[in-house]
């Protein structure tokens, strides 16, 4: 890791000048009575374990020379299901915020030892980090892959942290998290009804408050979580304790629904057969993500290509076809069937919505088409 190369370079520096490269005092760090855990030699400080990621600073020391630092010796685990990165948020020490350089590409199923490091910034003394009192910073996990945030941990260490003593027992005191459980489908109960109550009052869920997370529920909260930016790639359609923060926190966005909510989408079957004349007949399914509004009728486009990937009826030429049914909120249904010519040069179908009309007679068209395929045998 680069920070791992950086602290390298500049210790063998000092050792080549001749200067002493740090002054070593470990400290045993004590864990919180509440948050006690089994020993690790030199003793343990629970900084938070939540969300399948446990973190606890094994010693402390405190490092002189061209690159001076509070250096955190922890044991780390991960079974989030996802690589996440740590960064060290609003670090200060007695009151004056320095830099902090924290833990990067943590792979899920790790179980190993890391650390992380306090810094002074250009300018500043490094005798802010030689004895401090109090020492606080903010925790954010981020998921690697897509650099959304998993979750913020607040923490704050009180001394005396004095380094004139050999050892020092500083106390580690995470701040809780959001007073929320984490809820996932298969829940009951009277967090669960809270939970579907706010997503029905912001129109995610429609409804009664069963206290039941099923379906329909992991769906709401997918819904919330994807118009209020909280998406993170997994855990998706469950309520974790900061999504809830947001839902309850008074900021949340409603929900609105898409301007154009129906859908092929991954799953779709399509289904056909071959008719005389050299000619193929197929339809495809569909799906109304409206929440409230139900699709009378919509168009199809249609094309083909040969084995070869050429367009069979020519550049920009499509067949097209209107179904008139309706598909209710979250319903999916199959068009019409149309029939195409050249079946025995077709290889690919391809088919897109064109437009949608729903009951109260409004119509909708996309921007562009987006075509789905089926490969066809």
């Amino acid at each position: 890791m680069l920070k791992k190369t950086l602290l390298m370079l500049c210790v063998l520096a000092v050792l080549l000048s001749g200067a002493g490269a740090y002054a070593k005092i470990n400290w045993s760090v004590k864990a919180p009575e509440d948050g006690a855990a089994d020993a690790l030699p030199g003793g343990v400080g629970l900084l938070f374990d939540r969300n399948g990621i446990r973190l606890e600073v094994t010693s402390i020391e405190f490092r002189s020379g061209e690159l001076p630092n509070l250096h955190f010796d922890v044991w780390i685990e991960n079974e989030s299901g996802g690589t996440l990165n740590l960064h060290f948020d609003d670090v200060y020490v007695d009151g004056e915020e320095v830099n902090g350089i924290g833990i990067y590409d943590l792979a899920s199923g790790k179980s190993i030892p890391e650390y992380f490091f306090l810094e002074p910034f250009e300018g500043q003394s490094e005798e802010i980090l030689r004895n401090p009192r109090e020492i606080s910073f903010n925790i954010r996990v981020q998921f690697d892959s897509t650099g959304a945030d998993f979750f913020t941990q607040p923490c704050r260490m009180t001394g005396p942290l004095s380094m004139a003593a050999a050892t020092a027992y500083p106390t580690v005191q995470p701040t809780a998290a959001p007073d929320y459980p984490w809820l996932e489908k298969g829940d009951e109960g009277s967090d669960v009804r809270r939970l579907q109550l706010a997503l029905i009052s912001l129109g995610y869920l429609s409804g009664t408050a069963d206290g039941v997370y099923g379906n329909q529920t992991a769906q709401a909260v997918y819904d919330f979580r994807k118009q209020n930016g909280l998406l993170i790639g997994i855990y998706d359609d469950e309520a974790s304790p900061d999504v809830q923060a947001v839902l309850f926190g008074g900021y949340a966005e409603p929900y609105t629904e898409p301007p154009f909510s129906l859908e092929i989408f991954a799953g779709s079957n399509a289904q056909w057969e071959d008719v005389s004349g050299d000619r193929l007949k197929i339809h495809v399914q569909v799906r109304n993500v409206a929440k409230y509004r139900t699709v009378k009728a919509f168009e199809l486009y249609m094309y083909a290509t040969d084995v070869w990937g050429e367009p069979i009826y020519g550049e920009d030429q499509v067949y097209y076809a209107t179904t008139t049914k309706n598909i209710g909120p979250g319903k999916t249904a199959y068009s019409d069937y149309m029939v195409i010519s050249d079946r025995s040069r077709i290889d690919k179908v391809y088919v897109g919505i064109s437009k949608i009309v729903y009951t109260n007679g409004t119509v909708e068209e996309p921007s562009s088409v987006e075509y789905w395929s089926w490969e066809i045998w």
